[in-house]
């Protein structure tokens, strides 16, 4: 920081303070819209998020497609760490409400919070799900290592 008062960022450095403080408004704004749609059944866009997903909207849409193709109301449909294919997903389901099936998105992402449906999820520990006390985690929580004896038989092979 400045040691005296009359110290002062340059013009260049103010302006690019500024352009930066819009840019972050503009950022907060798209994700309040980004939450209010995602609130309701409003068509949604991965624009917001500014990293490359890796997934071009075709290739979400295919995917969406096919995992909402003899989905019912009594379907789950859960995605692992791939948000794009989450925005299809939710802007492909066409039905009545009552007829849809049940979408949770698995992220590690907290921005997706921003969705109803968001479950977070840590790769790293892919066991680990809020709610859940499958046999896999208790028996994972269990688990004790052996203990290993080596055997004189078996030094010579």
């Amino acid at each position: 920081m400045a040691d005296r008062e009359d110290e002062t960022l340059s013009a260049h450095a103010l302006a690019a303070l500024a352009e930066f403080q819009a840019e972050k408004q503009d950022f907060r704004a798209k994700f309040d819209k980004l939450r209010a749609e995602a609130e309701g059944d409003e068509p949604l866009s991965m624009e917001a998020f500014t990293e490359d997903w890796n997934y071009s909207d075709e290739t979400a849409g295919k995917l969406a497609g096919q995992l909402l193709q003899d989905a019912t109301s009594e379907t789950t449909i859960g995605v692992i760490s791939t948000p794009s294919a989450f925005v299809a997903l939710r802007n492909q389901r066409t039905t009545p409400k009552a007829e849809r099936p049940r979408l949770v998105l698995l992220e590690y992402d907290e921005r997706f919070r921003v969705f109803p449906e968001f479950v977070p999820y840590d790769f790293h520990r892919p066991l680990d799900l809020p709610g859940t006390s499958s046999p896999l985690n208790e028996s994972r929580r269990n688990y004790r290592r052996p203990h290993l004896r080596t055997s004189s038989a078996l030094n010579g092979c």
